[in-house]
C-alpha cells in the first residue's frame, strides 16, 4: 500500500468518526448510563430485602413484578400510583420494620423502571436558573448533616431496622429527602409524557381518598362516627404516629386543596357527586382529629382558594367588594350557626343549612321571572296549611313539616330547569318560605323556645340574603354559585358538630397551657443542642433527636427502651422500664397484631427474667388501632428471678366490642415495664388457642429479631418530636440548612402564586394553597422527621420549581425546546398537556 492509499484510508476513517461524534455522544451518554447502573444496583439488593420482608414471599415479589410491569409500559403511571403508596398504605404496624418497609420497594421499582425507560428522553421542564444552585447547596449541606448524624455507624445488628436511638435511624429519616433527589430528574422526564398532570393530580386524590378512609373506618369502628366527646384522635393509615406526631394532619393539609378546586371546577355532574364525596371524606377527616393546627392550616388553604377562585374574583366586571362582601357573610354565617346547634342540635343545624341553599336560588332570581300575586298566595296558604297539620297530626310533625317544604323547593329546582320556569319560580318561592316555617318548628321541637330564640337570627339571615341579591346582585345561580355554596355548607355542617362540642371547647380554652408547654420543649431542643460553631452551622446530624432526648433532656426523664439481645445463639427481647422525676409516668408498649375470637379464653405463656433488679411486667390483650386500647384482659408479673423463669396466664376477649357494619377492630398483645430503671427480660412468648390449640403470634421466640413486633408511646410524645418543622431543621441541618430550606419553600411558593396571577393556571393555586397549609401545621410539629411526609412535599415543591411551570389546561401540542444543531429532539417530545383549567 502507498503513502497516497495510507493517507486517503485514515482520511476517510476521520470523516467516519467525526460525523459519528463517537466521543461526543459517549460523554453525554455516559452520566445517564452510570445512573441506570447504580439504580439497578440499588434495586437488586431491595429485591432479597423483599425475599427478607416479614409479609413478602411471592405474593410481595408478584406485586411488585406487576407494578415494574405497569411502570414498563405507562412510564407516567407512578405520578398516579406513588402517592397513594406513601401517605395510604402502611404495613409497618404488622411487619416491625422502621428503617425499610415496602415503600421503599415501591420507590427502588420506580426509579429503576422509570430511568431504564425514560432515560434517553430530554427532560422538558428543567429547574430554574435560581432553583437549580440553591437545590444543589441544599443537597450538599443534607449529606453533611446526614454524615454526622450517621457517625460512627455501628456494625448492623438486630436493632437497626427497629431502634430510634441509634446512628441508623439517621437513615430512616433522610431517606425522604434522598428519595426525593433521586426521583427529581425522573419527574422532569415524566411530566413531559402524555397526561402526566391529570395522572399527578389523580394520584393526589387517590392518596387523599385512601387516607380519609382509613380515618372514617377507624372513626366508625373504635368510637362511632357522631361521637366526638372523647379524647379518641384517629391517626389513620400512618404507623409514624406511634410515637405521635403530626403526620396524619400533614398529609391531609397537603391534599385536601387539589379535591376543593376539583369540586369548585367540576363541569360534568358526576365528576361533581365524586368531588363531593371526596371533599367530605377528607373535611370529616380533618375535623376527626382534633389538631389545632390542622384546623388553622385548613383554613388558610381554604381563605387562599376562596379569594382566589371566588366568583367575580378576576372578571372586570365585578368589584373586589362583592367578594369581600361574601366573604363576610360566610363569617356571619359561621357564627350564627355555632349559636343554632348549641341549642338547637343536629337537626336544627341541618334546616338552617338546607334553608340557606334555598335562599341563594330564591335570591337569584330576576324581577322578570317573579310570578303573579295571586299564585304566590295560593302556593303559601296551601304549604302553610299542610304543614300546620302534619306539625298537629304526626309525632314528629316538624320534621314532616319541614320535609315537605324541601320537597317542593327541590321539585321547583328541577322545573326551574326545564322549559316551565315560571312553575318552578313559584314552587321555589314556595317551599323556601315554607322551610323557613319549618326550620322553626324544628328548633321549637328539639329544644323549645331557647332554640327557637337562638335560630331566629339565622333565620333572618337567609331572608335578608334573598333581599339583599334582589338589589345587588352579589351572586347568580349557576355551577360556581352551586358548588361553592355546597362546599361551604359542607364544611360548615362537618365542622360545626365536631368543634362546637364539649372536648373541643376543652381543648380551646387549654390553648394557653398547651402552648407554654409547647415553648417549654422547644426551649429544652435548643438547650440540648452541643454549643459550637460546626452544629450551629450543621446541626446535631440528621436522625439524632431521640437519642439526644434520651440522654440529655432538662427534665432528667428516660421514656423507656427496648432491645434485641443475643445470648448463647438465643435471641431476646429486653425492655426498659421508663423513669420520670414524679415517680410515675406513661411505658413503652411492645405490641403485635393478632386476630383472636371474640367472647373466647386464650392461654399466654413466656419465659422472662431480671437481670439487675425485680420488675413488673404488664401483659395486655386489647382491642387497638394504633394508640389507644379498648376492652383489654391483662395480668400484672412480678419479675424477680436472674435467671428465666417460666410463666403462664389466661387471657379472654370477652370485654372486645363486636362489629361494626360487618367492620371487627383490630387487636394486639401488648408487653410493657412499668418499673422505673429496670431491666426486664422475655422470651418464648406463644398465645394459644385452648380449644384449637392454634398459635396466634408470630416470632414469639425473637428468633427474627423485632419481626411482627412494634412498639408505641401512647401519650407521652415530646421524646420523640422536636414539635416545629423549622426547629427539627435546625437541630438536625443547622443554621445553613434552614436557610436552604427556606429559600427553596420561598421560591416555590412565590412561583406557584405568580403562576396563578399571571396565567390562571390552577394547579399553580392548589399548590400554593397544599404547601401553605402544610408549612402553617409544621409550625407546631416536625414533620419532615416522617420520610413518606417528606418525600410527598419535595416532590409537590419540586413541582413548583420546575419551569416551563406544568400546567394541567387545554392547549395546543407544547413544544418544550427547540432542536438545535447539537441536540436533537425526537417526535414523541411533543405532548399533548392534559386539561384542569378554570377556563376549561
Amino acid at each position: 500500500m502507498t503513502t497516497g492509499d495510507r493517507d486517503r484510508q485514515w482520511s476517510w476513517c476521520f470523516i467516519v468518526m467525526n460525523r459519528l461524534d463517537l466521543t461526543n455522544v459517549v460523554l453525554k451518554r455516559l452520566h445517564i448510563t452510570l445512573l441506570i447502573v447504580a439504580v439497578w444496583a440499588v434495586m437488586l439488593p431491595m429485591g432479597l430485602v423483599a425475599w427478607r420482608y416479614p409479609l413478602g414471599g411471592n405474593g410481595l415479589l408478584s406485586i411488585l413484578a406487576g407494578y415494574a410491569f405497569i411502570l414498563w409500559y405507562w412510564p407516567a403511571g407512578w405520578l398516579a400510583i406513588l402517592p397513594s403508596v406513601l401517605l395510604a398504605v402502611d404495613l409497618t404496624p404488622w411487619t416491625g420494620w422502621l428503617l425499610c418497609d415496602e415503600a421503599d420497594m415501591v420507590l427502588a421499582i420506580t426509579v429503576a423502571i422509570g430511568y431504564s425507560r425514560l432515560a434517553w428522553t430530554p427532560p422538558i421542564h428543567r429547574l430554574t436558573p435560581v432553583a437549580a444552585p440553591l437545590l444543589l447547596l441544599f443537597s450538599a449541606a443534607f449529606l453533611v448533616s446526614l454524615t454526622r448524624g450517621l457517625w460512627p455507624l455501628p456494625v448492623p445488628d438486630f436493632n437497626a431496622l427497629t431502634d430510634y436511638t441509634n446512628s441508623y435511624n439517621g437513615l430512616r429519616i433522610a431517606k425522604g429527602t434522598l428519595w426525593a433527589l433521586l426521583l427529581l430528574p425522573l419527574l422532569r422526564r415524566t411530566l413531559a409524557e402524555n397526561h402526566a398532570q391529570r395522572y399527578l393530580l389523580s394520584g393526589l386524590l387517590i392518596a387523599l381518598i385512601g387516607v380519609s378512609a382509613v380515618v372514617f373506618w377507624e372513626r366508625l369502628t373504635f368510637t362511632g362516627l357522631l361521637d366526638f366527646s372523647s379524647d379518641y384522635r384517629a391517626t389513620g393509615p400512618f404507623s409514624a404516629m406511634h410515637t405521635g406526631g403530626a403526620a396524619l394532619d400533614g398529609s391531609l393539609a397537603l391534599l385536601t386543596p387539589f379535591a376543593i378546586l376539583w369540586l369548585l371546577q367540576a363541569r360534568q355532574l358526576n365528576y361533581a357527586i365524586l368531588a363531593v364525596i371526596i371533599v367530605g371524606l377528607s373535611v370529616y377527616a380533618i375535623m376527626a382529629i382534633f389538631s389545632r393546627g390542622l384546623y388553622l392550616g385548613f383554613g388558610l388553604s381554604v381563605a387562599i382558594i376562596s379569594v382566589s377562585a371566588l366568583p367575580g374574583r378576576r372578571d372586570s366586571r365585578k368589584p373586589l367588594w362583592q367578594s369581600l362582601l361574601l366573604l363576610s357573610l360566610l363569617c356571619l354565617t359561621a357564627g350564627l350557626l355555632f349559636q343554632v346547634f348549641a341549642t338547637g342540635g343536629y337537626r336544627t343545624l341541618a334546616a338552617i343549612l338546607a334553608l340557606l341553599i334555598s335562599a341563594l336560588f330564591v335570591g337569584s332570581l330576576s324581577r322578570a321571572l317573579l310570578p303573579g300575586g295571586s299564585y304566590l298566595a295560593i302556593g303559601f296558604v296551601a304549604c302553610l296549611a299542610s304543614q300546620w297539620l302534619l306539625w298537629q297530626w304526626l309525632a314528629k310533625g316538624a320534621y314532616w313539616a319541614f320535609g315537605l317544604a324541601a320537597m317542593i323547593w327541590i321539585a321547583g329546582i328541577l322545573i326551574f330547569g326545564s322549559k316551565h320556569r315560571p312553575v318552578g319560580v313559584i314552587l321555589g318561592m314556595v317551599g323556601f318560605a315554607g322551610m323557613v316555617v319549618g326550620t322553626g318548628l324544628v328548633a321549637w321541637h328539639w329544644g323549645g323556645k331557647p332554640a327557637l330564640i337562638s335560630t331566629l337570627p339565622a333565620m333572618g339571615l337567609a331572608l335578608g340574603l334573598v333581599i339583599l341579591n334582589f338589589r345587588l346582585r352579589v351572586w347568580r345561580w349557576e355551577r360556581s354559585t352551586v358548588l361553592g355554596a355546597g362546599l361551604a355548607v359542607m364544611i360548615l355542617g362537618i365542622s360545626i358538630p365536631v368543634t362546637g362540642n364539649y372536648y373541643m371547647e376543652q381543648r380551646f380554652s387549654q390553648a394557653e397551657h398547651d402552648w407554654e408547654t409547647r415553648l417549654q420543649h422547644w426551649r429544652a431542643v435548643l438547650f440540648m443542642m452541643n454549643a459550637d460553631w460546626a452544629t450551629d452551622l450543621w446541626g446535631m446530624g440528621i436522625g439524632k433527636f431521640p437519642a439526644t432526648y434520651f440522654w440529655r433532656n432538662p427534665a432528667d426523664e428516660f421514656p423507656g427502651n427496648f432491645q434485641y439481645e443475643t445470648e448463647n445463639n438465643n435471641t431476646f427481647l429486653r425492655i426498659s422500664g421508663a423513669r420520670y422525676p414524679r415517680g410515675y409516668g406513661e411505658p413503652l408498649r411492645i405490641g403485635q397484631r393478632v386476630a383472636p375470637r371474640l367472647y373466647a379464653l386464650y392461654t399466654l405463656s413466656l419465659d422472662a427474667r431480671a437481670p439487675e433488679k425485680p420488675a413488673i411486667v404488664n401483659i395486655a390483650l386489647c382491642q387497638k388501632w394504633l394508640l389507644y386500647p379498648f376492652g383489654c384482659s391483662g395480668r400484672s408479673l412480678k419479675i424477680e428471678n436472674r435467671d428465666w423463669q417460666y410463666f403462664e396466664i389466661t387471657l379472654n376477649t370477652l370485654g372486645f366490642a363486636g362489629d361494626v357494619w360487618g367492620s371487627r377492630r383490630t387487636a394486639q398483645l401488648i408487653l410493657s415495664n412499668s418499673t422505673g430503671g429496670a431491666l426486664l427480660d422475655v422470651d418464648n412468648i406463644q398465645l394459644n388457642d385452648p380449644i384449637s390449640g392454634a398459635e396466634l403470634l408470630a416470632n414469639g421466640n425473637f428468633s427474627h429479631s423485632g419481626d411482627r413486633w412494634f412498639f408505641t408511646s401512647d401519650r407521652h410524645h415530646l421524646p420523640w418530636h422536636a414539635k416545629n418543622l423549622w426547629l427539627n431543621i435546625l437541630f438536625d441541618q443547622g443554621w445553613i440548612g434552614v436557610v436552604l430550606f427556606g429559600l427553596l419553600t420561598l421560591l416555590g411558593l412565590a412561583r406557584a402564586f405568580l403562576e396563578f396571577e399571571h396565567r390562571d393556571n390552577s394547579l399553580a393555586l392548589a399548590l400554593f394553597a397544599s404547601l401553605s397549609g402544610f408549612l402553617t401545621v409544621g409550625l407546631f410539629d416536625s414533620l419532615l422527621d416522617v420520610p413518606r411526609l417528606t418525600l410527598m412535599y419535595y416532590l409537590l415543591l419540586f413541582t413548583t420549581l420546575l419551569e416551563p411551570f406544568p400546567l394541567v389546561k387545554t392547549g395546543q401540542p407544547v413544544h418544550a425546546h427547540r432542536p438545535t444543531a447539537n441536540h436533537h429532539v425526537p417526535s414523541h417530545s411533543r405532548v399533548q398537556v392534559a386539561t384542569w383549567s378554570r377556563h376549561s
